[in-house]
């Protein structure tokens, strides 16, 4: 590990990095498997300093996250990075789950094999050229936090693949999701769902098909906006 230009132990976890760094610190990380969690309490940024950076975490314990995002205010980042997870829980199971803040993910790879890969409860996620698949659950979910607000997240040029239920799933009054040129495809259940006030928008080139029950679903005043442009382009 890499922070600020300062060599750390290779022995030291990500985790023990965190807990000396300063807002807006950047941590570079080397190429190995990270068997641990990670919480990020301030906006720091996480890379990946080469191919091959995995964080992995595997438990028996339930409602363990392997990314857990809870930042008062301001961003977070993880660039380059695959994450998986597997821990038993009925709800709120995710690999990366955002509780409050915002968190940016570029270039990572994230599955669950228990729940969804992504999900946030209060916060919002930008998600920027993303592999998000073969989770049990949803790819992305997006839900409000027990104090409800506005969140605007995003998923641009990404993949949503594979995933047990739908591949984004979106709930609640001031839930919107934007999705840009992504393909959302083969997932089990729907390509996107909007429930119970959230909102998708979808524009550019993105590629909704081949899901088990159909491109699209609105139920309980969900509502899913498609830029006319988006159904006459050449996909990918």
């Amino acid at each position: 590990l890499m922070r600020d230009g300062k060599k750390v132990l290779e022995s030291e976890r990500i985790g023990d990095v965190i807990k000396t760094a300063l807002p807006g610190d950047a941590i570079s990380i080397g190429p190995g498997l990270y068997k641990e969690r990670i919480i990020i309490n301030i906006p720091i940024t996480l890379f990946a300093s080469g191919q091959g950076v995995e964080v992995q975490h595997e438990t028996e314990d339930p409602y363990e996250s392997t990314v857990v995002v809870q930042v008062p205010s301001g961003q977070a980042q993880m660039k380059g990075i695959t994450v998986r997870h597997s821990s038993p829980s009925v709800a709120s199971n995710y690999a990366v789950r955002i509780n409050s803040g915002s968190l940016r993910m570029e270039n990572c790879d994230v599955s669950s094999s228990t729940g969804s890969g992504v999900g946030t409860e209060g916060g919002s996620v930008q998600i920027v050229s993303c592999s998000i698949t073969s989770s049990k659950r949803h790819g992305v979910a997006i839900f409000p936090g027990l104090s409800p607000t506005e969140t605007d997240s995003s998923v641009r040029d990404s993949i949503i693949r594979g995933n047990g239920l739908s591949g984004l799933y979106i709930r609640g009054d001031g839930q919107e999701v934007e999705v840009v040129t992504s393909d959302i495809v083969s997932n089990s259940a729907w390509g996107i769902n909007a429930a119970g006030g959230g909102i998708a928008k979808i524009s550019g080139c993105s590629r909704i098909e081949r899901n088990g029950k159909g491109k699209y679903k609105e139920e309980a005043d969900g509502i899913i906006r498609i830029n006319t442009h988006t159904q006459s382009c050449n996909y990918r």
